[in-house]
């Protein structure tokens, strides 16, 4: 299935994905991830600081799905407004999410120093875009 089209950036930016060996034996685990994505793999190594047994498996190559395919944006809001969550959830709990949120991206960031070469992580109060061509 293919899950992008057109000219990504990732793909002709970063190195060829890392190549693991196959699965052939039987093996022990706490958490097992499938799929080796950004998800998945970011997951991997948090588990792995806390000496959790896991094992990520992936059928294709390291994060060149979904995951290539991304704009590399990080926002911590969510896709719905925090008004719609309180709404929905209630004061209390919408904040505390979109507080967790927030949180992760400062794990990201922890994250991002551990790789050899620098992801550009930069933070940004604010994001502004057009809303339409003259505003540019």
């Amino acid at each position: 299935m293919e899950l992008y089209n057109g000219n990504l950036f990732w793909p002709i930016t970063v190195a060829s994905p890392l190549s693991f060996p196959e699965l052939s034996a039987s093996k022990c685990c706490d958490v097992l991830i499938i799929g080796g994505g950004i998800s998945g793999t970011l997951m991997a190594r948090m588990l792995a600081d806390y000496h959790v047994k896991t094992i990520l498996i992936e059928k294709n190559s390291i994060g060149i799905g979904s995951t290539a395919a991304n704009t590399g944006l990080l926002q911590f809001s969510n896709d719905a407004m925090l008004i719609d969550l309180i709404d929905r959830f209630g004061k209390e709990t919408a904040v505390y999410f979109y507080k967790l949120c927030y949180k992760a991206l400062d794990e990201l960031e922890k994250y991002a120093t551990y790789l050899p070469e620098s992801v550009h992580f930069n933070r940004a109060e604010n994001l502004y875009y057009a809303g339409h061509e003259g505003h540019t």
